[in-house]
């Protein structure tokens, strides 16, 4: 019999499927565009082998996992019963101490099941659209994307970091577009002296692949929480016959006015500024750089996807899941697609 490996708040997996699966991950073609350059058989053997071996689990013993939370539910109901029993008859000390201990495994093993979820449905959406997917933390990505994209991701003092890495195409209007898209974090500090605290920032972007090279490099970022891309560079000499447009973005750029201006100008058509006018009403102080034959897009918060899918229900993702995660890529895409227009 197959040796199982099981902790108290960790769905568990066979030997012979962690196997199985790491063999798959490290067979895996990967023949994708990747700015990132962190895609390898080994990140992707050590971040989702496990999480597939956990799946054959649950397709294997579906009946059982359920029964496991169902479990756990109640042991968080029972422990709030008989913490209010004690709390009258022996004290509230005793009474926090059983909640406490009840609560705790019941949400861990929620936190657990709702993690694993989320990973399972975006890794089963990526083999479905044949996409790749990490959900492993990766620095050596973000040291990457730094050189590249200083402007965009030299950002914070320390613990600075890329994950949810979905690297892939899609089909726009007949014209299919690479991209490569995650979540990215860093720490900064805010406050002096004993006010002085770090606190987490997380954004989320995708880059997309442009086959003709733009020949301007430029940024540009929400008139508010800007950041330029250093003190050398120009800010705000620019605007477009759009007040609106003006009134949302800002300009950074390097070289002279006279260099980039007539490039900027070329790639920014009333077109493309309506597009990202309608960007900006619908995510989070939008930023969006263009340079070489990329242009990337980021935005403040995680990618959230709104995913529905319930494994506590079916182990099938719902199609409308497979749906908003390509909405969300074919909006950035849409955008592309009216750039490109513009760049010969």
């Amino acid at each position: 019999m197959t040796d199982k490996l099981n902790k108290i708040h960790e769905l568990p997996y066979e030997i012979e499927d962690l196997d199985n699966a790491k063999y798959e991950f490290s067979q895996k073609s990967i023949n994708v565009w990747d700015p990132g350059l962190s895609i390898s058989n080994d990140n992707l053997v050590r971040n989702c082998s496990k999480i597939q071996a956990q799946y054959l689990y649950l397709e294997k013993n579906y009946s059982k996992a359920k029964k496991k939370i169902t479990y756990s539910k109640n042991v968080g109901k029972l422990g709030f019963v008989i913490s209010f029993i004690l709390m009258f008859y022996i004290g509230i000390g005793l009474a926090a101490f059983v909640l406490l201990i009840c609560w705790t495994h019941y949400l861990s093993l929620s936190a657990m099941y709702k993690s694993l979820a989320s990973s399972l449905i975006k890794l089963r959406i990526a083999k479905k659209q044949n996409w790749i997917y990490d959900p492993g933390d990766s620095i050596e990505a973000w040291e990457n994307l730094r050189l590249q994209q200083p402007e965009l991701f030299q950002m914070g003092i320390k613990e600075h970091k890329i994950n949810e890495q979905f690297w892939g195409s899609t089909l726009f209007e007949n014209k299919r577009y690479h991209f490569y898209m995650g979540n990215f974090y860093y720490t900064e500090t805010k406050g002096s002296g004993k006010d002085k605290s770090d606190y987490v920032v997380t954004k989320h972007f995708m880059t997309v692949y442009m086959p003709n090279r733009i020949k301007a490099r430029f940024l540009l970022s929400p008139q508010v929480n800007f950041a330029g891309m250093d003190n050398t560079d120009k800010q705000k000499e620019i605007t477009t016959e759009s007040n609106e447009f003006n009134s949302l973005y800002r300009f950074s750029y390097r070289g002279s006015k006279d260099d980039v201006s007539n490039e900027i100008f070329k790639i920014l058509s009333p077109a493309v500024q309506e597009k990202l006018i309608k960007l900006a009403a619908i995510k989070l102080y939008p930023q969006v750089f263009f340079a070489e034959n990329t242009i990337t897009f980021m935005f403040g918060g995680r990618w959230d996807f709104q995913l529905k899918t319930d494994f506590k229900k079916s182990l099938e993702v719902y199609q409308e899941d497979i749906e908003s995660m390509n909405k969300e890529i074919n909006l950035l895409a849409e955008v592309s697609n009216e750039i490109i227009k513009y760049i010969d």
